[in-house]
């Protein structure tokens, strides 16, 4: 009677634990525009560039990124795939690039978001798309162009 006792209270406890992880589905647009509090995303622990943040489960489309690297110069053109608002994204983004030093010029949503960053000879762009369920996260990174505005305007 004893062991029984004890399976019925494990059992409950791992219900009732079960239950309260459990989320109803993916949260739709009606739920933001009724003041639906945005989650608080993580950076992965596994970065392909320590400069450039990843939410914590995305993960890196292989077939449709590519990184050439030399020891001045890098280029990149990262895809990973998703789930997460966009919302919460472009929070991510403006809140994350700034622990690594990315300066934010400008945010443009259209049905996706762009996100364009820059700090010392670099650029970085960042477009987050919506797709069905999930969202691709596209991370573009290169050098600024010598003869960027910047570089004209000190002439």
């Amino acid at each position: 009677m004893g062991i029984l006792r004890i399976s019925l209270i494990v059992i409950l406890v791992f219900s009732v634990a079960g239950c309260a992880a459990i989320k109803g589905g993916d949260s739709s647009e009606l739920e933001e525009e009724e003041g639906y509090a945005p989650t608080t995303l993580a950076v992965t622990a596994k970065l392909r560039f320590h400069d450039l943040p990843v939410p914590r489960g995305f993960k890196l489309i292989q077939n449709k990124s590519f990184v050439f690297q030399t020891e001045g110069t890098r280029v990149a053109l990262l895809k990973y795939s998703g789930r997460s608002k966009l919302q919460d994204l472009v929070e991510f983004y403006k809140e994350q690039m700034l622990f690594y030093n990315w300066e934010l010029l400008n945010v443009v949503e259209y049905g996706k978001s762009v996100l364009n960053f820059e700090r010392a000879g670099q650029s970085c762009i960042i477009t987050i798309e919506p797709r069905g369920m999930k969202k691709i996260i596209i991370i573009s990174v290169a050098p600024k162009a010598k003869g960027s505005i910047e570089t004209q305007a000190q002439k």
